[in-house]
């Protein structure tokens, strides 16, 4: 990582591994854009500013005012009724962290005292760049933040670029999506308060269409927030691309009162020339490296069972103990206890916030059953959702001014639940205590937090009103807060991010959330797809479910299908069992146990080394994924039928990955040369529908 400023051309370069991004102060004070892409090792060269460079149109952080017409970066309403914001240089300065370094460029207001600090972070051997703002009043008035986005991108000029996305819906998330752009704007964004699954808070840009797997350059970038977010992709009429993302504008305001700041989230960017498997696998070693929580970014996942996919409501402690021998005599490392384990929950309709043990059904607490458990050398796991309530339960009675409402309207119920207003200090606090009192006070080393429902009528009353929309940004910096503090103090423990699935996956999650519902789809022949997609942007062992082996949770569509298949497929992510094991037979048990044993020996290369997509089920009636280890010498291959017709012949599998002069042995004793696998290939021959195999291949030890 290097930052440099040469003094004589007013010119800041910023270089990765293997790109160069670079930015010049212009002749009018303005912090212009000059060059994005793939990196160039002498900075003469980026001496030339790009057309446009001059005006308005190309600013680093475009302030809506001058003669600027198009996506603001931000836009404010000064006392006085001015809404003109000109930013210009003062000064900047880098800041070197232990992991990483800053270059901070302080922008003011022309006349306004209104400063902009722009921060850009970059990482050892790292591509990603980190990007925010902080927008301070340094004056005594206040001023109205009407927009506010994190950065603005500049990929190079006058190219025609395809725009790729993600959009979703319940049991249908990571659906890609693609935009050839001209002369227009795209706008990708959610309203719901939550991250997904409408779009995902992701980009990714290449030149014509042309960049596939493993070939084309593509500038892609990603927003830290789990709220309401916006990103603009938009082409101008001089063939400038700009993509401008943030906290979504809609129905937001923020005061910004005398010597008062508003932090952006982060809006990371980065380059590759080496098409989207190389984007998803810079995504995915940052995410290892840089976001999440260091005693876990290398950890295993553990074989779960949970208990939701074939009890559901239904359970009580002299089951789950009956049910904890079985999950142990199969190989299970963590035992959860989902919805219904507390206050009168025996359906969805009440008892959302009464976060104590159901004195009916867990009599004695939840103690008796953490220890058997552990007795039985497993860890133990609980199923919370904190941000809601039910209006039938005692928290909603004590506390009916907790929920979001306008006044003079009803609340609009979702699964008969309300959402809690976060942003208020003592709801937070009341959250922040329920789960720290539960872990506290339990031998619990795994959270599955659920989001079940959206904000709607997000009326709060006891605020100013001009203060008001700022809920659904105060919600989440409370909500962020309380993971902060809850990691910190139970670093041990495993944090599983669920909105009703694939909900809110977004980076910033990630920061706190060790494991994902990537959906709560979970047949195996739909997880294909949203597995392509969800390893995009995302870690592949963060794709967890409650059930991927069961037969309730795989129905989702009506279709049966074989439990090896189910098996093979949970084996991408973090696998979790939920099949009854009361109804198994002695034949079963042992095939699921030795599915757990396959588990356990494949995930130090499928959760720790790097993520191929080899053949996508959208264009042949298989999937091919391929996991190999950070040292080359291990690799594993998943081949997934959907299903095969007219005796087709199976192309052969091409590996990627591998140490083209290396021996590799592949399982079954045949051996090849890494060259030879990658570009020959082997055949995998399938048959029917569900059939899949799990294959493993090692490096040969040189004699």
């Amino acid at each position: 990582m290097q930052i440099d400023y040469i003094a004589e051309k007013k010119l800041f370069v910023l270089a990765t591994p293997n790109s160069t991004y670079a930015m010049a102060i212009n002749g009018q004070g303005a912090l212009g854009h000059v060059y994005w892409g793939k990196r160039v090792s002498r900075a003469a060269d980026l001496f030339e500013p790009p057309p446009g460079f001059g005006g308005v149109s190309q600013q680093e952080y475009p302030g809506w005012g001058e003669y600027f017409f198009d996506e603001p970066a931000l836009k404010i309403a000064f006392h006085d009724g001015t809404r003109d914001v000109r930013l210009r240089y003062a000064s900047h300065d880098t800041v070197s962290h232990r992991e990483s370094r800053e270059l901070r460029i302080l922008l003011k207001d022309s006349f306004y005292p209104l400063s902009v600090t722009l921060v850009y972070r970059l990482h050892p051997d790292c591509d990603v760049i980190d990007r925010h703002a902080v927008v301070t009043n340094e004056g005594a008035d206040p001023m109205t933040i009407e927009s506010v986005q994190s950065a603005a991108w500049y990929p190079p000029r006058d190219n025609t670029y395809r725009l790729s996305y993600q959009t979703g819906r319940w049991g249908k998330e990571y659906r890609p999506q693609e935009w050839t752009m001209g002369q227009g704007r795209a706008v990708l964004d959610t309203r719901r308060g939550t991250s997904g699954p409408d779009f995902t808070p992701f980009f990714w840009l290449d030149v014509n269409g042309k960049a596939d797997e493993d070939n084309g350059q593509i500038w892609f970038g990603a927003l830290h927030w789990s709220g309401n977010w916006k990103i603009t992709i938009e082409r101008n009429r001089d063939n400038q691309t700009r993509i401008t993302g943030g906290v979504n504008d809609f129905d937001f305001s923020w005061v910004l009162r005398t010597r008062e700041s508003f932090t952006t989230p982060v809006f990371s960017g980065a380059f590759t020339d080496a098409g989207f498997g190389a984007a998803s696998r810079i995504w995915h070693d940052y995410q290892r490296a840089y976001l999440f929580r260091k005693e876990k970014a290398n950890g295993l996942m553990p074989l779960i069972y949970n208990s939701w996919g074939t009890f559901q409501f239904d359970i009580d402690e002299k089951r789950m103990v009956q049910l904890a021998e079985l999950a142990a005599g199969i190989g299970v490392e963590l035992f959860v206890i989902d919805d219904g384990w507390f206050g009168r929950r025996i359906n969805d309709k009440c008892s959302l916030g009464d976060w104590y043990p159901s004195p009916d059904r867990f009599p004695n607490g939840l103690n008796p059953l953490i220890d058997k458990v552990n007795s039985l050398g497993m860890d133990f796991g609980l199923w919370l959702e904190p941000e809601m309530v039910s209006p039938d339960s005692d928290l909603y009675r004590a506390h009916p001014d907790w929920v979001f409402r306008f006044q003079n309207r009803d609340c609009s119920q979702y699964r008969h639940q309300l959402v809690l207003n976060l942003a208020r200090d003592d709801v937070k606090e009341f959250a922040f205590n329920t789960m720290h009192n539960l872990l506290r006070n339990h031998n619990i080393k795994y959270f599955k937090l659920d989001n079940n429902r959206y904000i709607s009528e997000p009326g709060w009353a006891c605020v100013d009103i001009p203060d008001q929309k700022s809920v659904w940004v105060k919600y989440y910096h409370n909500f962020y807060d309380i993971f902060e503090r809850l990691t910190k103090a139970f670093p041990n423990v495993l944090f599983e991010n669920c909105a009703s699935g694939g909900g809110r996956v977004d980076f910033a999650m990630h920061r706190y959330f060790d494991r994902i519902n990537r959906s709560d789809n979970q047949d195996p022949l739909d997880e294909l797809f949203l597995h392509e997609g969800f390893t995009q942007a995302n870690l592949p062992k963060l794709a967890g479910g409650g059930c991927h082996i069961s037969k309730g949770m795989c129905g989702i569509n009506g279709r049966s299908t074989p439990m090896r298949f189910q098996a093979h497929v949970g084996m991408l992510g973090s696998l979790a069992i939920g099949e009854n094991l009361f109804q198994c037979n002695p034949a079963q048990l042992d095939e699921l146990k030795g599915y757990a044993a396959l588990y356990k020996e494949i995930r130090p290369v499928t959760h720790r080394g790097d993520f191929y997509r080899l053949i996508s089920p959208r264009e042949q009636p298989l999937a091919a994924f391929e996991y190999v280890s950070k040292d080359q010498n291990d690799a594993v291959l998943f081949v997934l039928g959907q299903s095969m017709q007219f005796r087709d012949v199976l192309p052969n599998i091409r590996l990627k990955g591998l140490r083209p002069e290396t021996v590799y042995e592949v399982e079954g004793g045949k051996r090849m040369s890494g060259a030879g696998l990658m570009h020959i290939g082997i055949p995998v021959p399938l048959r029917g529908d569900f059939d899949s195999r799990v294959i493993r291949i090692r490096a040969v030890p040189e004699a």
